[in-house]
């Protein structure tokens, strides 16, 4: 395992988001979600922007952080509103050959931008106000109920919390290996795009064997010491809803109403 691995975003600082329940932040991280996707007006925009600052400044992260997080996200944001700007229908304010601009395309890019990017935010803050530990004593507490009609809570959790520790390890070995090829000779960076694009594509051949790898280790290592999902465990820290936490609830989910009913 590389030195400089992590297995999270979390960075662990005093501050407001962080003291949280991770129940309250999962709730108010669905509800702040799911506010941005049906958020169609300038001002539904506009509430959700304040609250997504104000939630950046309460977790008294460095906006550094944010950004290093928020590149990977920043091809996939222009795609997605070219796209929408170039495909969408309505009067036409700019064509060349056979490129067209049209209003409502420049109005779908836009909202659709917005979105994403507070979408971005909202999992950003989460993830880095919140330890591995922490989100998986949420998720159990939530699902519990679920556990009398006989639903794998335990196993649910579990795929969950061995999926988000497996993210930072796959781009992790995908720098090694993409480093290791640089070394050979392998050019990433020039060439058409076509040729880059397989040049990445190179990297899944040897990615994909490696992510067998470690699945087996963990499988090994689980299966050697007895691990059962679905038992019963204790905590080193019991989990407490504060009167802090339902207020958070209370007025994200006013926020989320405001927003459905505008």
């Amino acid at each position: 395992m590389p030195s400089n691995y992590n297995l999270a975003l979390y960075v662990n600082r005093p501050s407001l988001m962080h003291s949280l329940d991770p129940r309250s932040k999962i709730i108010i991280t669905i509800i702040f979600m799911l506010s941005a996707v049906v958020a169609i007006s300038p001002l539904q925009i506009s509430l959700l922007g304040l609250i997504g600052l104000t939630m950046v400044v309460s977790s008294r992260i460095p906006l550094k952080n944010y950004w290093d997080g928020f590149k990977g996200f920043l091809i996939i944001i222009i795609i997605t509103a070219l796209i929408q700007l170039f495909m969408s229908e309505g009067e036409v304010v700019f064509s060349w050959h056979f490129i067209k601009v049209s209003t409502e395309g420049i109005t779908l890019a836009g909202l659709l931008t917005l979105r994403l990017i507070l979408i971005i935010i909202a999992s950003q803050v989460f993830l880095m106000t919140t330890s591995h530990m922490a989100l998986t004593d949420g998720l159990s507490k939530i699902l519990q109920p679920l556990s009398r009609i006989k639903f794998p809570t335990g196993e649910v959790v579990m795929i969950m919390t061995i999926a988000i520790r497996f993210i930072p390890l796959l781009l992790e070995e995908a720098n090694i290996i993409k480093r290791a090829q640089m070394a050979r000779g392998a050019d990433f960076n020039s060439g058409s795009i076509g040729k880059r694009i397989n040049m990445q594509l190179a990297l899944l051949v040897p990615l994909f064997n490696i992510v067998l790898q470690r699945a087996d280790e963990l499988a090994q290592a689980m299966e050697s010491r007895a691990y059962s999902p679905g038992e019963k465990r204790s905590r080193l820290n019991e989990l407490k809803m504060t009167e802090r936490d339902y207020a958070t609830i209370a007025v994200m989910g006013l926020v989320g109403i405001i927003t459905l009913a505008w």
